[in-house]
């Protein structure tokens, strides 16, 4: 017995897988070319680590000097060796980002610093102070902006430290970066390959002749299990004889172990008592997750027939929704 699965051989789809694989093979170009542009997490699954970048109009986040727009938050100078931290998500400032950001480009300013120092901005749940500075400057340096991406916590926060002296702190959002949109494609792309057409083919090759009986029962079976909600064609090929002249060999496709006669396939004896091929075909709806087993079910009228070779072949095709 052999068992065997395939793919649908691309001659044999309809226009509306070929928009399927069209659009799947669309989505994987873009994966591909996020995972190239992102070599740093090249390991990641899309959605994991990766994220893309969304620009929006500047908005004003938080500015640490008193009397300054906007007028939450924070409003006295950050003291020597002092850590803050700043929730970015939300409607925070003059603006509001996303709680599915992980990340935030920002332009940051340091102002009135009262001695050389710098500044560090990191992600709001990490504990120990980085080493690398994103701002230095002198006392009575006019104000010092520069461009900051940073990653956010969890909970969309980030952590500001400043070294020495006193200084106040201006941040400016440009844009956010999310993972969001990966993670739906990631899932749409998954979809569509686990909704692809396969095959699933039994075959019981030519051996000693099983010898039938009156009693149905199952001769050989596929199991499919379907990713999506879709059909299962069934195409069943048999050869049947007769020992004894004058019996009839019946067969069906069915979903269960028994004889189902609104599906029958009839090879009559002749007084020769030869040998012939039975053959028939079946379609069965199947829900999403669903694994069906689908059974080629013979029996004979009279005791004496017998069966050599079978194949049974389970086409899935995904719901035309898709």
């Amino acid at each position: 017995m052999t068992t065997t699965t395939t793919s649908l051989d691309h001659s044999t789809t309809s226009p509306l897988q070929k928009a399927i694989w069209i659009a799947a093979g669309m989505m994987l170009v873009v994966i591909a070319s996020v995972a190239f542009s992102q070599a740093w997490s090249a390991n990641a699954a899309p959605g994991d680590d990766d994220a893309t970048y969304v620009p929006i109009p500047n908005c004003r986040a938080f500015d640490f000097r008193p009397g300054e727009s906007p007028a939450g938050g924070k409003k006295t100078p950050l003291g020597p060796g002092e850590t803050y931290e700043q929730q970015i998500t939300g409607a925070v400032g003059d603006c509001t980002i996303p709680s599915s950001a992980v990340g935030v480009a920002m332009n940051v300013t340091v102002a009135n610093g009262t001695a050389q120092s710098n500044l560090r901005v990191y992600p709001g749940d990490v504990v120990t102070v980085p080493t690398v500075s994103n701002l230095n400057w002198l006392p009575g340096d006019s104000p010092t902006p520069n461009k900051v991406d940073v990653k956010l916590s969890p909970t969309g926060t980030i952590n500001i430290y400043n070294q020495n002296g006193n200084v106040d702190v201006i941040g400016d959002i440009a844009g956010y970066y999310t993972s969001e949109t990966l993670q739906e494609l990631n899932q749409s792309v998954g979809l569509l390959l686990e909704s692809r057409p396969f095959v699933e083919s039994n075959t019981i090759e030519p051996n000693l002749l099983t010898l039938l009986t009156n009693v149905p029962t199952s001769r050989v079976s596929v199991s499919v299990t379907a990713p999506v909600a879709g059909q299962v064609t069934v195409d069943s090929r048999a050869v049947v004889g007769h020992a004894v002249a004058g019996g009839d060999t019946f067969c069906y496709i069915n979903d269960t172990e028994a004889a189902d006669d609104r599906h029958q396939q009839r090879f009559e004896a002749d007084d020769n008592a030869n040998f012939g091929t039975l053959a028939g075909s079946r379609v069965f709806d199947i829900a999403q997750g669903e694994t069906k087993t689908f059974h080629l079910v013979c029996r004979e009228s009279i005791d004496g027939g017998t069966m050599d070779s079978r194949t049974l072949t389970a086409m899935f095709t995904p719901a035309k929704s898709l």
